[in-house]
């Protein structure tokens, strides 16, 4: 449960977080971006941003309290912690190399192809960079199945615009002018990025070639993927796919390939107090930094919760590991 005096903490860091990015002027409090920012209904962050944690029910004119996930909601999107972390922020070579080509791409409205291993901080890295910029960069997810209708949806929702055109061109269309305008005329450059890339098909690749054509110099495009996306383009440029050739012509100078992970993982481990028997159990279990948090993480909590020392013992029990003697 969320005390007062948490929810209020949310509330200040509210109104900290729209001020610093511009949202709360003389004619403005910033309830609107902030709400769409961060997906809660624009009545409680309206609320909370006046500090009344309250709402009052449509239907049988009752005050209520609202929901404790909205405060966590909100305090997730502007990077407010509200239980013990188990997992700081660690500045691995992955996410410095990640987080400076994203600031340089956003300053000049470049292209960038980061090509990086599965589980070495990609989502983490673009996450943490979207809500320093939550006005300027969008990210889209993509998915195998994906059509080019799916893709602009997704991009049509990560820039909160409304797309009135019927067609796959005109909807392009309006996205591509309203990037093209506010990196132009606005004067606050736009970054869309393109997370897990690798599952891009030939026709949505057509279409971020298509797109890119209209927005370039104004908006910086940016692919993050494993190199299965390297892979699927040789391919297809093999084949002579149509467009692909293009595709490729344009943002191979932005391609860049991010360190390889140390398994040996010792930027998370070496200030550990683990003896070495039981950091070597994990690197053996572990494959990258995803699957070390999703190991660590959960053992950590459930050993603090029962009040006793994270042992290789507890970790080898609790994941039903072998016993060392």
């Amino acid at each position: 449960m969320i005390t007062i005096e948490q929810k209020q903490e949310i509330a200040d860091a509210c109104i900290n977080y729209a001020t610093s990015n511009g949202w709360v002027t003389d004619k403005a409090t910033g309830v609107n971006q902030l709400a769409a920012f961060t997906k809660v209904n624009v009545m409680y962050v309206s609320h909370i941003m006046r500090s009344d944690f309250t709402y009052k029910d449509s239907k049988t004119g009752e005050n209520k309290d609202i929901a404790d996930r909205w405060f966590r909601q909100l305090a997730d999107c502007i990077g407010i912690r509200l239980t013990k972390e188990y997992w700081p922020h660690v500045d691995t070579p992955q996410f410095k190399e990640i987080d400076l080509e994203l600031r340089e791409a956003l300053a000049t409205s470049a292209t960038r192809v980061l090509i990086c291993e599965s589980g070495a901080g990609k989502t983490y890295t673009v996450d943490r960079f979207k809500k320093e910029f939550p006005n300027r960069v969008f990210v889209v997810t993509c998915h195998k199945f994906d059509k080019v209708n799916d893709l602009i949806d997704k991009m049509s929702e990560a820039t909160g615009r409304s797309l009135v055109g019927k067609t796959i061109s005109r909807r392009l269309t309006e996205l591509n002018v309203w990037l093209y305008t506010q990196g132009r005329f606005e004067g606050s450059k736009p970054m869309i990025i393109f997370d897990e890339a690798e599952n891009l098909t030939l026709t949505t690749l057509q279409a971020l070639k298509a797109m890119y054509d209209t927005i370039k110099w104004s908006c910086a495009t940016v692919l993050i993927g494993t190199d299965q996306l390297i892979i699927a383009l040789d391919k297809l440029k093999e084949k002579n796919k149509p467009g692909i050739r293009q595709f490729y012509r344009r943002f191979k100078a932005g391609i860049r390939y991010i360190t390889p992970l140390d398994h040996n993982f010792n930027v998370f481990l070496a200030d550990k107090p683990y003896p070495a028997s039981f950091k070597n159990t994990i690197r053996t279990v572990c494959d990258n930094y995803g699957e070390l948090y999703d190991f660590l993480v959960p053992a950590m909590r459930e050993a603090d919760e029962m009040d006793i020392p994270l042992t290789e013992r507890f970790f080898r029990m609790k994941y039903k590991l072998p016993i060392k003697d």
